[in-house]
């Protein structure tokens, strides 16, 4: 059987009864959301076959010659996903001048530092403590599922599906590597002057590599291992014990994956604290707490006083939605269920920060205004603009308090025209068919752009998941969200949050005054670069996650309550 794909210039020889998804996966790349992991239920994955029909890829199976139109790539915006705070370096620096003895960056070569994110990968290039150059892309797991569960359940099928989760993550690590290797002077200097001996320099770079800092959630540490993902699929859900944070690149475990490196580059994955908290979290912990454990008396009662003040929390707003609730007699940290909806994925016409997603809905003088990247016509939301439009429906009363977004019809005559105009009944398609044979009520944004029922249901589930999650955590210690010293927000997609609705729809306790609230950027990424400039921290990261008490919030007392309770759209 042959596909062939006119806008990609390609054809494509192919077994019958092939997957259409998977062949385009193999032979065209990642162009295709598919954040259900091809159940068949999102509904992003549609392709125009020739004859005019619209049909979904992970749904289709190849019986006959094939030609196929794929949809546009959309022009990746990265600079979001590598940005985080300044004080994050400056902890490290304070610290650094504190203990010059540390075995620090040191002249010549180089570190490279990882967030391995669910959605998108995140890097860093550093020489001594300079960040030469920071790179992100989409992780190529996202075909699998746009959640770890899912990556779960398709790893645990097959050895031969886990190797290729951790195939096509080693991959990206290397060609990140190479693209951030292009700005240095040397490989710039042989592209002008000597192209032929470019792979010689190339070569040269990755020699001089001295440590690979990785952090990520237990599953994508547990992939990039190639490590079994069983104990993560059921009950109790624990880490793998085979899971090592520290190695060389030259270990046998590792079975040549970085050949490219010297055999004694020094590899770190940052220690997990639980399945679902993992080196991500304990990075994060790390970039904002990097101070010893081991304390001069003077220092010890420093401490003291400055831990009897201190009572704060870190939200990491992605897919997981972890949170670590730091007082003065100890931490303890939780994930939730809040899935990807943030992130843009499980949302019909939601998207990640790219050239056309609408990133913030406000409303000016009676009327909606969409602000998009780059001032292009809107082409998907964004979580935050999801967010933004929430609260906006609450404040009108054309969104109820339990999730339900009024008919036309029932909108009182007093609420701007502009807004209700918007309400709309559209044809829905059923999941796993292209037909429509539906209609549901949506918010209509522009041209086939709008926002349904069910995406609202969506975000409802997920800022349920978070408000419990803090809710049980403050609850544990007898703490009101007022009394918090601080309130951190980690994750590319915080950076884009407006604290007035995020507390409107109770994402954020409404208890908590503006000046606690802080946005640290990628905190994963930060704690990665921290110990890549300063590996006697690594023994520091260490002590974080094995002193920092995992619970599951769901064997939580009042955990059913808490959730029910959580799910209407109130401040709290």
């Amino acid at each position: 059987m042959k596909i062939h794909f006119p806008n990609q210039s390609q054809t494509v020889e192919t077994a019958e009864n092939a997957r259409l998804s998977d062949i385009i996966r193999e032979h065209i790349g990642e162009v295709l959301p598919m954040p259900c992991g091809g159940g068949g239920t999102c509904g992003k994955c549609t392709v125009q076959l020739a004859s005019g029909e619209t049909v979904r890829a992970c749904r289709t199976y190849v019986d006959r010659d094939m030609t196929v139109i794929l949809p546009r790539i959309p022009i990746r915006h990265q600079l979001i996903q590598t940005r985080f705070s300044p004080e994050l370096l400056e902890n490290a620096d304070t610290w650094e001048r504190l203990h010059p003895d540390a075995d620090s960056q040191g002249s010549g070569g180089y570190s490279l530092a990882f967030d391995l994110g669910t959605t998108t990968l995140a890097a860093a290039l550093i020489q001594e403590k300079t960040i030469l150059a920071t790179v992100s892309r989409p992780n190529p797991q996202a075909p699998y599922g746009a959640d770890v569960i899912s990556r779960i359940q398709y790893g645990t099928r097959h050895p031969a599906q886990l190797a290729e989760l951790q195939s096509a993550l080693l991959k990206a690590v290397l060609e990140m590597t190479h693209e951030l290797f292009e700005t240095t002077p040397a490989l710039k200097l042989k592209r002008e002057e000597a192209p032929s001996s470019v792979a010689e320099t190339e070569k040269m770079l990755f020699a001089s590599v001295r440590r690979l800092v990785f952090a990520g959630n237990t599953t994508i540490e547990q992939t990039l291992a190639g490590i079994d993902l069983s104990s993560l699929a059921a009950f109790p859900f624990t880490p793998s014990e085979d899971l090592k944070s520290l190695g060389f690149a030259g270990d046998p475990c590792w079975n040549g994956m970085f050949s490219c490196f010297r055999p004694e580059t020094r590899i770190f994955l940052f220690p997990v604290m639980g399945a679902f908290v993992g080196g991500d979290i304990t990075a994060g912990l790390l970039a904002l707490r990097p101070e010893e454990t081991e304390y001069t008396e003077t220092s010890e009662k420093t401490l003291e006083k400055t831990n009897a003040k201190r009572c704060e929390i870190l939200l990491d707003l992605g897919t997981n939605g972890e949170i670590v609730l730091e007082t003065p007699s100890g931490r303890i940290a939780c994930a939730t269920a809040a899935g990807p909806c943030f992130e843009g994925a499980k949302i019909s016409c939601g998207m990640c920060a790219e050239t056309g997603a609408v990133l913030h809905v406000e409303d000016r003088a009676g009327t909606p205004f969409f602000a998009t990247l780059h001032d292009e016509p809107a082409s998907g939301i964004c979580g935050s603009a999801l967010i933004d439009l929430t609260a906006e429906l609450l404040r009108l009363g054309i969104l109820t308090e339990d999730g339900r977004l009024l008919d036309q019809e029932e909108i009182p005559e007093e609420i701007p025209s502009a807004w209700r105009k918007r309400i709309r009944k559209t044809a829905i398609p059923a999941p796993g068919s292209p037909v429509s044979d539906a209609e549901m009520t949506v918010f209509h944004i522009s041209g086939r752009i709008c926002v349904t029922q069910q995406d609202f249901r969506e975000l409802q589930l997920a800022v349920g998941a978070i408000r419990t999650g803090i809710r049980l955590l403050l609850a544990r210690e007898g703490i009101l969200p007022a009394q918090l010293s601080a309130f951190h927000i980690a994750g590319g997609f915080g950076k884009s949050l407006r604290i007035r609705n995020a507390q409107k729809i109770g994402l954020i306790p409404a208890d908590i005054p503006p000046e606690k609230i802080h946005f640290l950027g990628n905190t994963s990424l930060a704690g990665a670069v921290i110990a890549a400039r300063t590996p006697v921290l690594w023994t520091r990261a260490q002590t974080l996650a094995r002193e920092t008490q995992c619970i599951d919030l769901a064997l939580e007392d009042g955990f059913s309550d808490a959730f029910m309770d959580s799910m209407f759209w109130r401040e709290s």
